[in-house]
């Protein structure tokens, strides 16, 4: 009874509080109702608290395993390893010395690796205004020097992307316009196909929508010009203009393509002091002259697998702007004992280069799909027959997403790269990627 009487008196007592403490929060002038900026509603996103900022962090964690087989040198002369062999193109180019008739080669054949450094993170924080949404985007991945992998296997962050975004302007890092992401290949390799676009750089960017799909994208981006006339090579000291990029895209229910032109100043000069280059001699003139890439690109969707099914193509033509072109700027860089530099030959002549490539992705169900890539690039006035004078490379994987936002895949990759005098050498190399994004 005397329970019943203290469960009878607490429950009033409470009732009392309760009651108190609506009272008191009535009478308190409550916050207005916010509405949510319009890019709260996209999925992933949320409202900084008592901001109009929405935020996002975005990324994925990927582990590779790498097998190349048949014999490669990893740091080439005149070619910086980067990734020390673990990127493909690193590997590829290193046939150099191979084609070259050995010298320098490592000579061990088969090369076995593992590592995680293309995972990388990403902020992403918008704002719908009156002017359209104001976005600020920084992104990093883990392919930046200074990590060693002997004792904690630990790999450096580098800077991918950091951009603003305002209204139809943009400001900062990120994919050159000259470039067509759409059409870049679904492949496990962290490179890809060597005939595309493959840069990353400072740039002021208007995109101006013309109707129906149309827009005309314009830029202002970063040169960084090689200055061969200086025994620093390939320093950017030279650099007098920006590279000047125009683009024309079309975005449709079938598609996209863009067609897109770049114009460089190539302050050119005459090699001062000693021979920076082999072949290159003091006095040696280089032409002072109109650097410019043009390409066409796109993706075809095609009507099987539920419309998911496409190709992909890139083809680029380039005469001082190898540097637009992947492959094509590696075979100069590689070709630094012999040509002037990655956009110079040994005669003081702008190099002319291109490429193509083409793609074909296959949804075998909806979370199994393979692709299917081959691409050529070759440089038209190499003038030293132990330059590279074309590569050819070839892409072939299986995808499988078990669930969302995962994909485990296996990846084959052939390439071949051959001389001016007509040597050559290839290797292959099978992959295994699994990638979690979030």
């Amino acid at each position: 009874m005397k329970m019943t009487k203290n469960l009878l008196l607490g429950s009033v007592a409470a009732a009392f509080v309760l009651g108190g403490s609506a009272a008191l929060a009535a009478d308190q002038p409550q916050a207005p109702q916010r509405t949510p900026v319009w890019a709260c509603d996209i999925t992933g996103f949320w409202e900084l608290p008592n901001t109009d900022i929405c935020f996002k962090v975005g990324g994925y964690a990927k582990a590779d395993l790498i097998i190349t087989f048949d014999e490669y040198n990893a740091n080439p002369g005149g070619l910086a390893a980067g990734g020390s062999g673990s990127e493909f193109l690193d590997t590829v180019f290193g046939l150099v010395g191979i084609a070259r008739g050995g010298a320098g080669t490592l000579g061990n054949g088969d090369e076995v690796r593992l590592h995680a450094r293309q995972s990388r993170v990403n902020f992403d924080a918008r704002t719908n205004t009156s002017y359209g949404t104001v976005r600020a985007f920084i992104e990093g991945d883990f392919f930046g020097t200074g990590g060693n992998e002997t004792i904690s296997n630990s790999s450096a962050l580098r800077l991918r992307h950091a951009f603003v975004q305002f209204g139809n302007l943009l400001a900062g890092q990120t994919w050159s316009t000259f470039m067509g992401l759409p059409a870049l290949y679904d492949t496990l390799d962290f490179g890809g196909a060597g005939a595309v676009t493959f840069l990353r750089q400072s740039q002021f960017r208007w995109t101006q929508p013309l109707g129906n799909g149309v827009s005309l994208v314009l830029a202002i981006e970063n040169p960084e010009n090689a200055d061969v006339r200086n025994v620093a090579l390939r320093t950017s000291v030279n650099d007098e203009l920006p590279d000047f990029v125009a683009k024309l895209v079309v975005g449709q229910e079938w598609g996209h393509v863009e067609l897109g032109i770049v114009l460089r100043d190539m302050q050119g000069g005459q090699v001062a002091g000693a021979a920076n280059l082999p072949l290159m001699p003091a006095g040696t003139v280089l032409e002072d002259d109109i650097g410019w890439a043009v390409t066409f690109n796109g993706r075809i969707k095609l009507p099987v697998a539920n419309g998911k099914d496409d190709i992909r193509f890139n083809a680029l033509y380039s005469e001082g702007g190898t540097r637009y072109l992947l492959n094509a700027a590696l075979m100069g860089l590689a070709n630094g004992g012999t040509e002037g530099a990655r956009e110079w030959n040994n005669a003081g002549q702008l190099l002319e280069a291109w490429g193509v490539s083409a793609g074909f992705r296959h949804f075998w169900s909806d979370n199994l799909r393979s692709n299917l890539i081959g691409s050529v690039t070759h440089m038209e006035n190499v003038l030293i027959g132990t330059s590279v004078e074309e590569t050819h490379t070839v892409f072939a994987n299986l995808i499988w997403s078990p669930v969302p936002r995962v994909d485990m895949g296996i990846e084959f990759i052939w390439s071949e790269l051959d001389l001016l005098n007509g040597t050559s050498a290839d290797l292959s190399r099978i992959m295994a990627s699994i990638s979690r994004s979030f």
